[in-house]
């Protein structure tokens, strides 16, 4: 018999299992169960709202702590699902204390919940069992869990999250040249979305000769036209021309789109086992999405700027588009195949706005690069939180 599944909650994945991402689960899980308890809980059938009814030896008989059957008890309100869907993305479905793989999770108030009465994600924090005990008890010998420190240790697990998730896009991209390329660059989006997170325009790969040969402002925005430079209309797409050139303006321009992934609240949904994607994108945030994109032209313009194109992503109830110009393609091939048509690529979007739209979650983005031949993510942190399960590729709902 094969062994089940590794998945990212601690546990195993065994046939007939409830998801650890079903609302059932998370429901359960929003009454401050723990996620293991929640999943079988659930898989006898028994669900939040059912679980509130149940006396103090009922809920004994299921397991739970005398902690969390008071919780119930007192018909404390739930956390909301989609507080505890997005919670646990943000971690990673890991203990954000000791970062543990395979460790049983539960959610814990950083401030009291008799206290705070509050169940705003800011106050939540995902902890394995032995570190929600300890943040429960006070010791002469350790280090206590208090509010503080437990903020600070979630605070820094998830930009550590963040900036892995960007070393690990873009450890396997290059100039042009296998394994990864880059098709697309929104020169002037980076350039502002590095201004407001505060990212140095010199530090990007290139800068000083960049700025020596004209080809490029102090602020990082490009120059154009310059004496080694045509006319824009006399191209199909801006990187045609001298390779020299090409090699290190892309250079640039993608070290920029590095560091503001590493620098922002950067999330890779590529390999997500959830199909709930819709939560974990909100406005503001800076995503990346890997599978077959759609696109198809706006305008009849071919040469020089203006060759509007719409892209669009469209996967298990989300759909993240975009508009993007064609002039700012890195290739011939990525001019004319690889933005047209359907391909698969990685997308790096700046969320503007998302909306529900009949059963879809549509999100709308800023474009900031498109992407070829990237490796499957399986670099993130943990990796365990982040193994693909069986047709998490495919498209549902797509047809024109």
């Amino acid at each position: 018999m094969a062994a089940p599944a590794r998945r990212g909650d601690g546990d195993l994945a065994v046939p007939g299992e409830p998801d650890r991402n079903s609302p059932a689960v998370l429901a359960l899980m929003g009454k401050g169960i723990d996620l293991a308890s929640a999943k079988a809980i659930s898989a006898k059938g028994i669900t939040a709202s059912r679980i509130s009814k149940c006396g103090d030896s009922e809920l004994g008989g299921l397991g739970l702590s005398t902690e969390v059957r008071r919780t119930i008890r007192e018909r404390r309100p739930a956390i909301p699902t989609a507080t505890v869907r997005k919670l646990l993305f943000e971690c990673r479905w890991t203990c954000c204390v000791c970062r543990g793989v395979n460790q049983p999770i539960i959610i814990h108030h950083t401030s009291e919940w008799s206290v705070s009465k509050d169940h705003n994600i800011t106050n939540l924090v995902v902890l394995c069992l032995n570190c929600h005990g300890r943040a429960h008890s006070t010791s002469t010998i350790s280090q206590n869990l208090d509010q503080s420190s437990l903020r600070d240790a979630k605070r820094t697990w998830v930009s550590l999250c963040s900036k892995r998730d960007a070393e690990t896009v873009f450890s396997s991209s290059s100039w042009g040249i296998m394994p990864g390329f880059w098709d697309y660059l929104n020169h002037s989006r980076i350039i502002d979305v590095a201004s407001a997170l505060n990212v140095n325009p010199m530090q990007g790969a290139g800068y000083q000769e960049l700025l020596r040969e004209g080809l490029i402002a102090a602020d990082g925005s490009l120059c154009w036209p310059t004496p080694t430079l045509p006319d824009k209309n006399t191209l199909q797409y801006m990187y045609e021309g001298s390779r020299s050139v090409v090699h290190v303006r892309q250079q640039y321009y993608v070290s920029l789109l590095k560091e503001i992934c590493k620098n922002s609240a950067f999330f890779d949904v590529s390999g997500a086992v959830s199909r709930k994607l819709a939560v974990r994108c909100s406005a503001n945030m800076i995503i990346a999405v890997t599978g077959r994109h759609r696109f198809r032209n706006q305008t009849k313009i071919h040469f020089g700027p203006g060759q509007m194109r719409f892209g669009y992503y469209r996967a298990f109830g989300l759909q993240v588009e975009f508009s993007f110009d064609g002039w700012e393609t890195t290739s011939s091939s990525s001019h004319g195949s690889h933005t047209s048509g359907s391909w698969r690529c990685t997308s790096i979007l700046a969320v503007r706005s998302i909306e529900k739209q009949g059963k879809m979650f549509v999100a709308s983005c800023t474009c900031l690069g498109l992407g070829t031949g990237f490796t499957e993510h399986q670099g993130h942190v943990p990796d365990i939180a982040y193994i693909k399960q069986a047709g998490d590729e495919e498209d549902e709902g797509d047809s024109e």
